[in-house]
């Protein structure tokens, strides 16, 4: 039975073992792409494996390979994302306690992350292999508060097996995200949480027309999402500023 997967003891029942994996097709197929006569059409498939280690409450390992494979008519040249022999999708380990009524926790490794608004950190579920990043994340939560630090590599992969897949060192993630939940008497009836933010990105080579500069550029806003009543809703503002080189980076973005 799969069921038996989910639970594999090993000595003792606070030590196990949880297997899982996907197996996802799909078709895109596009007409008249890039406004020309062209169609494209794109056969794609993944497939996931994972292993995760529990010993015990407070420790954890997670390992999870990938393959993606991409074909059709008009796909160009696949980048690594969408084709990919084998990936190292996500390794990591978990450290997690409970002290003086706080939750807290630390993450190391290959891991996917998105906290955050959906349309600024995702797993770009589209790609055959999900977007993961290297590094540490932790957390701390009291219940109606939390925070999340973090503080990110990302990858730079080929089409290959795991020899060709990089920790990019010249792309970092940093931040910390927190979180409330608002009374639940707002607005009548409601369930909505309130999640400021603050991240930084710095890019050490960054094209833009002829030419390569470093960017860094910073993130502050917040996300208000949840349930007012049979009303579902997810809004965002978030102010960027920074530096290309020698210019300089200001906008705001509305996201609903």
């Amino acid at each position: 039975r799969s069921d038996r997967l989910k639970y594999l003891p090993i000595g003792s029942d606070e030590v196990y073992l949880t297997l899982s994996g996907e197996l996802r097709g799909r078709v895109n197929y596009t007409e008249h792409l890039q406004l020309s006569g062209d169609a494209q059409r794109q056969d794609i498939y993944r497939i996931f494996g994972g292993a995760d280690l529990h010993l015990g409450k407070h420790l954890r390992l997670y390992g999870e390979l990938a393959r993606g494979v991409i074909e059709g008519r008009n796909i160009g040249t696949p980048s690594g994302s969408l084709r990919n022999e084998l990936f190292v999708q996500q390794r990591f380990i978990d450290i997690s306690d409970r002290f003086a009524g706080l939750d807290f926790g630390l993450r190391y490794g290959r891991q996917v992350f998105i906290d955050g608004p959906n349309l600024l950190v995702s797993t770009r579920d589209n790609n055959t292999v999900l977007f993961t990043v290297n590094g540490t994340r932790a957390w701390l939560s009291s219940g109606r508060l939390r925070a999340d630090f973090f503080d990110f590599d990302f990858n730079q992969l080929g089409n290959e097996g795991t020899h060709d897949d990089e920790i990019d060192r010249d792309r970092r993630f940093s931040g910390v995200t927190t979180g409330t939940c608002l009374p639940t008497t707002w607005f009548g009836s409601s369930k909505l949480y309130l999640e400021p933010f603050l991240w930084r990105q710095r890019q050490r080579a960054v094209a833009w027309g002829d030419g390569r500069r470093r960017e860094e550029r910073y993130y502050g806003g917040a996300r208000l999402w949840g349930d007012v009543g049979a009303l579902a809703i997810d809004w965002t503002v978030d102010h960027q500023w920074g530096d290309y080189g020698d210019r300089g980076i200001e906008a705001w973005q509305l996201l609903f």
